[in-house]
């Protein structure tokens, strides 16, 4: 397969969403509309774990150093679907550190999951571009006759929702059967980011170059972090991992920076503009959506009516908040501290939460998915 380097919007990026225009639309669908075709590599290589895949722990498999995460089901459990997984807004950065507990779950009761990183930015058709070829290098990595022919789904929490939503309207995935949209939101980028006046005006005032300056600094720094770290006594696995992902998370805050200093101040598209495109043209025939009895950023009324006349539509309110995916198991995680006593009175009412999410999800499963693979 023919690889190059990651298409930008400019120069021949412009020339080939110019050619991938959709003017029913009225913006770009961006170069992945070709990619597929063309057998184009959108992104360069990767930028590998400073000590190795270990950390991912055996359910977690890496690819490219992390592009990519594969959860699989037990051995003794036959896929029954391949889903593609996209966090919420900077977390999903982190699957491993945000979703373990929900991704985990989900992979036991026999999803095979895939789940891409993605960094914050305004562009969302870029951002999608890059969880699509993710997506494809996760795919490749497996054994492909285990894999063939097992129905693809898309399963979106938030800003993720969003992008699934995207990405089902304007690169037309003819493979995926359904979509599992979880606390959907589509705001605009001064309703999305606090304080994002104060935030603006600053970058602005800064300039770009202030956020450009010290990236190769930035970068030492990172990695000499996190190799001191996993090498010190007593730290394990599991607590890099933690640091790893914690300052992947924060480094993806600069080039933030400098587009809004750039002058950036909305979302590409805008949320107007994915309204008009989702009622024209979404392309996935099941649709869930999910939303909690808490969550006062949940916009999930907007995803029922804009998809209503596109899609077999059924939606759910479950108890819960906007974090609920985000839920581990209060007692695992503080094993062997002070602390495992204080939570085990919360832990059935949190992982009720995830459980009732886990239940729903594997119900509209079971709707369809017998179907499809007779």
């Amino acid at each position: 397969m023919m690889r190059m380097g990651r298409v930008e919007m400019g120069g021949m990026g412009t020339a080939i969403g110019f050619v991938a225009y959709n003017w029913n639309f009225g913006f770009p669908r961006g170069p992945c509309a070709l990619r597929r075709r063309w057998g184009i590599r959108m992104e360069a290589g990767p930028a590998p774990c400073p000590f190795g895949s270990n950390l991912a722990g055996s359910r977690w498999d890496e690819v490219d150093g992390g592009k990519a995460f594969i959860v699989k089901p037990p051995d003794s459990v036959q896929p029954r679907c391949i889903a593609h997984f996209l966090g919420g807004i900077a977390i999903g950065k982190s699957p491993r550190i945000g979703y373990p507990e929900f991704l985990q779950a989900l992979a036991d009761s026999g999803v095979l999951v895939i789940a891409t990183p993605y960094e914050i930015s305004f562009d969302y058709m870029k951002t999608i571009d890059k969880c699509l070829d993710r997506y494809d290098r996760a795919i490749e990595s497996l054994d492909q006759t285990q894999v063939a022919g097992i129905p693809v789904i898309g399963i979106g929490h938030s800003a993720g929702a969003l992008l699934h939503v995207i990405q089902s309207t304007l690169f037309a995935p003819k493979y995926r059967v359904a979509n599992v949209l979880i606390s959907f939101n589509n705001r605009n980028a001064s309703d999305a980011i606090p304080s994002f006046d104060v935030i603006k005006s600053t970058a602005t005032a800064l300039g770009p170059e202030f956020f450009e300056t010290g990236t190769a600094l930035e970068e030492e720094l990172f990695t000499s972090a996190v190799k001191i770290a996993a090498g010190a006594p007593g730290v394990g696995d599991e607590l890099s991992l933690v640091l790893f992902e914690s300052l992947s998370f924060l480094r993806q805050l600069r080039p933030l920076l400098i587009e809004i200093a750039e002058g950036v101040e909305e979302f590409h598209p805008t949320p107007e503009e994915t309204r008009m495109a989702v009622r024209n043209g979404y392309d996935v025939l099941r649709t869930l959506v999910v939303k909690f009895t808490v969550d006062t950023i949940d916009q999930s009324e907007i995803a029922e009516e804009i998809l209503s006349s596109r899609t077999e539509l059924k939606s759910v309110v479950l108890d819960g908040t906007h974090t609920t995916p985000l839920i581990r198991d209060p007692v695992e995680s503080s094993l062997g501290s002070p602390l495992q006593e204080l939570t085990e009175p919360f832990r059935d009412p949190l992982l009720g939460e995830i459980r009732g999410l886990l239940a729903t999800i594997n119900e509209f499963l079971d709707t369809f998915l017998p179907m499809e693979q007779s």
